[in-house]
């Protein structure tokens, strides 16, 4: 899941294990299935994956972009790179983000509401994940 240039997924296969990469867009010469998981249509697609077929693992690799605590180290003396958009008293977004970031923190957020809540079934199906 948010397989990024799938290179776990290169891994395996290269061990003979059969596997499906997904993410939001494609990488060439790696097969990804393209989904976008803030799409409820496309989710949709996702469980239908998981509850029909024989899912023995999952690794999840959410994008971390609006939570990185990396947006808190200064370039330089006189450069910030992108601003903070969460905190630690405000883990889901600070308050008064421009509209963009706000769009991408709330993004962010469904997204990993979904990680959550995949993990939730896998746990109660003995399916092992990891992040």
């Amino acid at each position: 899941m948010f397989c990024g240039r799938a290179r776990l997924s290169q891994s395996l296969r290269s061990h003979s294990f059969q596997i499906f990469s997904i993410d939001h867009k494609p990488f060439k010469n790696v097969p990804v299935l393209q989904i976008d998981l803030n799409s409820e249509v496309e989710r949709k697609l996702f469980w239908d994956l998981v509850q029909n077929n024989r899912v023995l693992y999952v690794h999840f690799a959410p994008p971390c972009g609006t939570a990185s605590v990396a947006r808190n180290i200064r370039m330089s003396a006189t450069a910030h790179g992108p601003p903070p958009l969460r905190s630690l008293s405000q883990p889901m977004g600070l308050d008064n983000l421009s509209p963009i970031n706000q769009q991408r923190v709330d993004l962010a957020n469904n997204l990993y509401s979904f990680v959550a809540d995949t993990i939730q079934y896998l746990d109660a199906r003995g399916v092992a994940w990891s992040i």
